[in-house]
């Protein structure tokens, strides 16, 4: 056992000469109840493939609990590595912590709630090893059906798809997953320049990634309930402050990969381009129809019903085209063009059909009939733009 600074402790009990291949590393935070057995989990199911040499860090971050104590006595049980701290560095800092005591070239980090299944570890493997080990690449597993509480599942998604628009992320199921293995080479170098967002580690670690030219490819595991206790990051009661630091550590990020204003970097990004160009779309659409309503009625002498029929279904024609020439002629897609047409049709009458409905709902219960169709137009037009990027032109 060495002391390393006046706050940190580094325990050891590998072999001198000995030269793991993969590393698992854990930050840990007051777990007490469970960080044991999930360690023996981890221990136990690795230890099953003589051929595989690993390493095990445990990068113990300032708990307040027994945890530093039952990891002192574990590390006479099996072989570890641990750093023990004294002063909180954050789930961030932890990571960072545990990397500088790997020695093997490759490392899987993941987190030690026990949420995490550590047969699934050879999942990961297994595509790395098709991949062959390459620099560039982080194989991350993508949680099947996330195990959290509701609040929890609902702010990560809606954080997820709001960088993804930002920062213009490749479709990825699971941006915050704490469950990847890569080169220790690129862990290191991608952790060390995360600093933004705290409570979000993986989602900053996912962007730089990207910004980096580093693939990410997603494999599907497991995901369960904490084996212990529960999370003290996401209670209810930290909600508005988590939503302020996300935000802010967002345009602070935003701000330093672009090099430039926020909201001129976010004009820029693909993602709001293209919902400005639906939007155009849309409203050269409205037009079209009273354009061809007007003339139904006042030239060609059409009921008016009819005349606005035959101009909504104009429309619908009008706005494919555009949309599919302009607004999403970037995305490649194998349906043919008529198959898109007849989805976007459906997208279109459905987008209609939730327009007059919430407008009937709200007006019935009292709101003024333009305040209705102001909020129904608004849901309508996201239900089209979502549909149409992610069923039409899929």
């Amino acid at each position: 056992m060495q002391r390393v600074e006046q706050e940190d402790i580094i325990i050891n009990t590998y072999p001198l000469n000995y030269s793991p291949r993969f590393a698992i590393v854990m930050p840990v935070h007051n777990e007490e109840d469970s960080i044991e057995s999930i360690v023996m989990d981890f221990y136990n199911e690795l230890q099953r493939r003589n051929d595989i040499l690993f390493e095990i860090i445990l990068a113990e971050d300032g708990s307040t609990d027994r945890t530093k104590e039952i990891i002192i006595e574990l590390s006479k049980k099996i072989p570890l590595k641990a750093i023990l701290s004294y002063k909180k560095k954050g789930y961030a800092g932890g990571i960072k912590s545990g990397l500088n005591l790997v020695s093997a070239p490759y490392v899987l980090i993941t987190d030690s709630d026990g949420q995490h299944k550590p047969e699934d570890f050879w999942r990961l493997k297994n595509k790395f090893e098709e991949l062959g080990y390459p620099e560039n690449y982080v194989i991350s597993g993508s949680r099947i059906r996330r195990a959290d509480h509701l609040h929890r599942r609902i702010m990560s998604k809606v954080f997820q798809t709001l960088n993804k628009i930002v920062f213009d992320l490749p479709n990825l199921n699971d941006i915050t997953s704490a469950f990847k293995l890569m080169s220790t080479h690129t862990a290191k170098r991608i952790a060390s320049e995360c600093k933004y967002m705290k409570e979000s580690f993986w989602t900053e670690f996912t962007i730089r990634c990207i910004y980096n030219k580093i693939t990410i490819v997603e494999v599907p595991v497991s995901h369960v309930k904490r084996l212990k206790g529960d999370t003290v990051v996401y209670k209810k009661s930290k909600i508005p402050k988590i939503v302020k630091d996300q935000i802010i550590a967002l345009i602070k990020l935003k701000r330093e990969l672009s090099n430039k204003s926020f909201l001129l970097a976010l004009l820029e990004t693909k993602s709001l381009q293209r919902l400005l160009r639906f939007m155009l779309v849309g409203a050269s659409g409205a037009i079209l129809i009273l354009l061809l309503t007007w003339i139904g009625v006042e030239i060609i002498n059409l009921h008016y019903l009819l005349s606005a029929a035959i101009a909504i279904e104009s429309s619908i024609f009008w706005s494919f085209f555009l949309n599919d020439k302009i607004t999403f002629k970037d995305i490649k897609t194998d349906l043919k063009l008529s198959r898109r047409l007849l989805k976007y049709h459906i997208v279109a009458l459905s987008g209609l059909g939730i327009n007059l409905s919430i407008l009937y709902i709200l007006t019935s219960n009292g709101i003024f009939y333009l305040i209705s169709e102001g909020i129904a137009i608004l849901i309508a037009f996201i239900f089209n733009f979502v549909a149409s990027k992610r069923w039409v032109w899929k």
